[in-house]
C-alpha cells in the first residue's frame, strides 16, 4: 500500500505541473499559436510513458519495443528510458515550434495510448501479485 501511496503522489505532481505549466501558457497570453500547450501535452505523456515503463519494467514486465529493448540490454533499464525521454524532449525543445500545429495534435492524440497501455498493464500486474 505505501508503494501505491507514492505512486499516485507522483502522478498528483505531475498533473500539477501540467496544470501550472497549462495556465502560465493561458496567463502569458501566447496568441501565435499552441504549439506551447501541445507540447506541454506531450511533455506530460513522454514523462508519464517514462515512469509507468520503469515501474513495469521493475516489477515482471518487458519491453515491447524491439530497438529499445536492445538498448535496455545493452545499457538497463533506467539509462534506456533517460536517454529516450531525453531525445523526446530534444524533439519537442528543438523542432515543435515548425510542425504544424495539425501534426502536433495528432501526435498528442497518438502518444496518449503509449501510457494508457502501460497502466493497463500496471493494473494487470498488480492484479497478478494480490493473488
Amino acid at each position: 500500500m505505501k508503494f501505491v501511496t507514492r505512486y499516485i503522489a507522483v502522478y498528483v505532481v505531475m498533473v500539477a505541473i501540467f496544470a501550472a505549466t497549462l495556465s502560465i501558457v493561458y496567463f502569458v497570453g501566447i496568441s501565435e499559436s499552441d504549439w506551447w500547450i501541445s507540447g506541454s501535452c506531450i511533455l506530460f505523456l513522454i514523462f508519464l510513458d517514462h515512469m509507468t515503463t520503469l515501474w513495469v519494467l521493475r516489477n515482471g514486465g518487458r519491453e515491447s519495443n524491439p530497438l529499445a529493448r536492445f538498448v535496455q540490454r545493452r545499457y538497463g533499464d533506467t539509462a534506456t528510458s533517460l536517454s529516450m525521454m531525453a531525445g523526446s524532449f530534444a524533439f519537442v525543445g528543438f523542432f515543435w515550434r515548425i510542425i504544424p500545429d495539425e501534426v502536433c495534435w495528432a501526435m498528442v492524440a497518438a502518444y496518449t495510448i503509449v501510457p494508457i497501455n502501460n497502466l493497463l498493464v500496471v493494473r494487470k500486474i498488480w492484479k497478478r501479485k494480490e493473488i
